[in-house]
């Protein structure tokens, strides 16, 4: 097995960590809450956020599109 690095800009490191984030407690909340519509999350974790609704949405659809990695700062 090979190992990966993925160099982001240190000005970008937070906004793709804050993505990861979204997008984990996206997806534990729908295994947890499947009764809760996506709207109703997505409502949810922008407030726990505080950012947009679409901004959750964003979030989530580019953690969707891409190949997961694991940010790590050294």
């Amino acid at each position: 097995m090979s190992k990966e690095q993925i160099i982001i800009p240190a000005r970008d490191y937070e906004k793709y960590k804050r993505w990861a984030e979204i997008c984990q407690m996206y997806k534990e909340m729908r295994r947890e809450h499947p009764d809760k519509s996506k709207n109703a999350l997505h409502t949810y974790i922008g407030a726990q956020f505080g950012v947009s609704i679409a901004s959750v949405i964003n979030a989530i659809s580019r953690c969707e599109e891409t190949t997961a990695v694991t940010l790590t700062r050294e």
